[in-house]
């Protein structure tokens, strides 16, 4: 069996140390620093996509997700997962340390369901944990 290379993207280098500090000595990974909007990898380099959290503030989310899709290679499945608004609501406009800076946020599901390119097979959305969170997922087409 071989090792399996895992590589994890953020632009915040803060969750890169914390991402290194936990799992950097039991795996083979690679973090790298960069937006997802702007992802420093060649075409069709990954086996599994996986986006988690942010992605509903990003302010390209359609280029986020062609990014994902140009670094899957065909018959990837990728995975978009982060906080419905009913979360987001209920918890960081309502908390007084996030509170403020989540007044003017808004957030439409269908938005990003919206942004799936309709060539991607076996799309699928599921509402987790009471409906806090979503998980879209896809696969991208064989050649």
């Amino acid at each position: 069996m071989s090792a399996i290379d895992w590589t994890g993207a953020d632009i915040s280098l803060g969750m890169l140390k914390k991402c290194q500090k936990i799992w950097g000595g039991r795996a083979n990974l690679n973090l790298v620093n960069c937006a997802a909007e702007d992802l420093p990898f060649i075409d069709q380099s990954f086996d599994v996509v996986l986006h988690v959290g942010g992605i509903n503030f990003f302010s390209d989310k359609k280029c986020a997700i062609e990014e994902m899709i140009r670094v899957a290679k065909p018959g990837t499945k990728i995975m978009i997962a982060d906080e419905t608004s009913d979360y987001i609501d209920s918890q960081y406009k309502k908390n007084v340390l996030t509170r403020k800076a989540y007044k003017n946020a808004t957030f439409d599901l269908s938005e990003i369901e919206a942004l799936i390119p309709e060539d991607m097979e076996d799309t699928n959305t599921s509402l987790l944990w009471n409906d806090q969170f979503y998980c879209i997922t896809f696969r991208v087409p064989q050649d």
